[in-house]
């Protein structure tokens, strides 16, 4: 038989059982129905001759089948042989990927641990560094605070002045020292610093008391050398400008507590000429002090010029507070709005006189 004639036969056996493979299929139905035919004619030939062709089919069926399956045995076999190679491919590809992740690991690990040791060798480094560089600030403190300590205190009492400023200048310049150094390094917790440190700082407390003292006698007594060593000491310590800041501001309110006292709203007025008199006089007595702190201003300028000029900060401190207290006194009282507007001329040459 020809492979057309066998495929002609085989779409034949397929037609013939075309409908009994589908899903919508029911044996059952299908057998009563061919009874139910069978019924019109000769008993159960007709059911016997179904079955017959049935058996027939299927037999037909499975013979052309395995025509088919001897015709196409190469390219069956063909097949099959492609789906072994290529689960040999996929075999092989997986085995090449295994080893591509071990070499990537150990080049990863060849990369990662000398990183690691180095990173570890760098911090051990930092530590033993940190650790030399505290045991260099420490050796430095040491004998500073040693020679703070030893040095003798700066006496209240001491009338030689190249005496006191011998004694106050390596003290201020020591202390200088150990502020640079302890602003590298904090030293706190060694039982060596601890135990020195409290005395340094008694003894920077003994000399900036000192300090102010001398000040204090030297300016009213026009000593440049003396207020000028002075201000070079604060200056050491890094506290001039905050001194200074501190010390205008004290004056300021000095000269603030004199003016509210002389300008005084509350008080009585008996006899207008008298009271003018006496509020003429107070503002003068304010004014004396003004000139004289503005005196004591300028000496510390000149014996140690700063960055700012003191004498511009000081009179503008005044200004202002003359101003305000003038003001306030003359929107509050009528007898002061008289007597400022009167003796307007009076209060400017007072205000631009001496100083």
């Amino acid at each position: 038989m020809t492979a057309t004639a066998r495929v002609s036969g085989h779409d034949a056996s397929l037609a013939a059982l075309a409908g009994l493979d589908g899903p919508d299929f029911d044996p059952v139905a299908y057998a009563a129905r061919i009874l139910a035919e069978s019924e019109g004619g000769a008993g159960g030939t007709d059911a016997e001759l179904h079955l017959s062709n049935l058996a027939f089919l299927a037999s037909n069926l499975t013979r052309q089948i395995e025509e088919y399956v001897m015709d196409h045995h190469h390219d069956l076999v063909r097949v099959v042989t492609e789906f072994r190679g290529a689960e040999d491919d996929v075999a092989w590809l997986q085995t090449e990927l295994e080893q591509l992740h071990t070499s990537v690991t150990q080049w990863k690990a060849t990369v990662t641990e000398p990183r690691d040791q180095m990173v570890q060798r760098l911090v051990d480094v930092q530590g033993h560094r940190d650790v030399l560089v505290f045991a260099k600030s420490l050796r430095q403190y040491l004998p500073l605070a040693d020679a703070i300590i030893a040095a003798p205190e700066p006496s209240a009492g001491s009338t030689d002045l190249g005496e006191t400023l011998s004694v106050i200048g390596p003290l201020a310049s020591d202390l200088a020292q150990v502020d640079v150094l302890l602003a590298k390094m904090d030293l706190s917790g060694i039982h060596e610093f601890d135990q020195r440190h409290a005395l340094v700082v008694k003894k920077r407390s003994a000399l900036l008391a000192r300090l102010n003292q001398l000040i204090a006698q030297a300016v009213p007594a026009h000593d440049i050398q003396g207020v000028r060593g002075a201000l070079l000491a604060l200056q050491q310590l890094g506290v001039l400008g905050e001194w200074h800041a501190r010390r205008l501001t004290k004056v300021m309110g000095r000269i603030e507590r004199e003016l509210k006292e002389t300008l005084d709203p509350d008080r009585a007025v008996r006899d207008q000429k008298a009271f003018l008199n006496d509020v003429m006089t107070r503002l003068d007595s304010v004014m004396d002090i003004v000139d004289a702190e503005a005196s004591h201003v300028q000496l510390l300028h000149t014996s140690l010029p700063s960055d700012e000029s003191l004498p511009a900060q000081f009179w503008t401190g005044v200004a202002s507070l003359l101003g305000k207290s003038l003001q306030h006194a003359a929107t509050t009282s009528r007898a002061y709005n008289q007597i400022l507007a009167q003796s307007y001329p009076r209060l400017v040459r007072m205000h631009h006189g001496p100083h």
